[in-house]
């Protein structure tokens, strides 16, 4: 892997959220390095809606490529950040630029590696990833599956990739990607819907919009960073701040009594449900 620049040779198909924040994530995480090495690495990506170039107008090393055929055979890792829907379409138009040490590196929600192996060649190298737009931030949460194509040294790239922009951990089953698409992929969403949630509470006591929001953010942020298990335990936090006869106590009981608890996991086992059946309704 000396001087196996993997920006350099990595392109993402597909500039929606998911793909648009693991590009940022690696030019920032690239920038880092630079200031060791003094050479900043570019990475690629393509999407078909040409608008999307203006999202990253002000990132320099971020590539946005219009015609994939023209550099597609020069990339040693493929990134599909791509919709469930459109995966065939993109497959097709790819399949002929793919080599036998070509990653196949899918972002996916709910499709197997085996139906992409379909639109491509029996050895061809896939990788299933699970991961969420914290990695815009380098602190996502991967989960990686890979199939027995992947070799030690694709292993090695595979794992410096993500490693690199969060917490990193492989799966000896594919299954578990539709638990962890439910549980981490989709997590940011159902804290900024609690975040969404006290805004409307701030406002309602007649705070404006703007403090309400910055409120919010710095209790988020406050929050997370003493929210460390390693030092202690969310439950400690809660008695923490929760004291016995007080007014945190009150609340509290509220959220209990209204079965707060039980409405977030019928909320992800609803969603779980979906990630495994998003191919069954495709095909139906």
């Amino acid at each position: 892997m000396k001087n196996f620049s993997l920006n350099n040779n990595t392109i993402i198909i597909g500039a929606g959220n998911l793909g648009q924040a693991v590009a940022i994530g690696r030019v920032d995480i690239s920038v880092t390095i630079s200031n060791l090495r003094s050479k900043t690495d570019d990475i690629f990506i393509h999407d078909i809606d040409k608008r999307k170039r203006d999202n990253f107008k002000k990132y320099q090393n971020i590539k946005f490529i219009e015609n994939l055929s023209d550099v597609l055979k020069n990339f040693k890792i493929v990134i599909l950040a791509v919709k469930p829907k459109d995966y065939k379409v993109v497959c097709k138009n790819i399949k002929d630029y793919i080599k036998k040490d070509t990653i196949i590196m899918s972002l996916i929600a709910g499709i197997k590696i085996n139906e992409i192996k379909k639109e491509f060649f029996d050895d061809v190298k896939i990788v299933r990833v699970m991961t969420n737009i914290n990695v815009q931030r380098a602190i996502g949460i991967n989960f990686i599956y890979i199939n027995n194509r992947i070799n030690n040294s694709d292993r090695k790239k595979i794992d410096l990739f993500w490693n690199q922009l969060g917490y990193t951990r492989h799966l000896k089953s594919e299954t578990n990607i539709d638990k962890f698409t439910a549980l981490t992929g989709s997590g940011p969403a159902y804290f900024i819907y609690f975040c969404e949630c006290l805004v409307k509470a701030f406002k309602k006591f007649g705070l404006t919009d703007q403090d309400a929001n910055n409120y919010v953010s710095w209790l988020f942020n406050g929050t997370a960073s003493i929210s460390n298990p390693r030092n202690r335990k969310f439950s400690q936090i809660t008695k923490m701040v929760a004291s016995k006869g007080g007014t945190t106590e009150e609340a509290l009981k509220i959220l209990q009594t209204s079965n707060f608890e039980k409405t977030i996991e019928k909320a992800i086992r609803k969603a779980h449900l979906k990630s495994k059946n998003i191919l069954n309704k495709k095909n139906g």
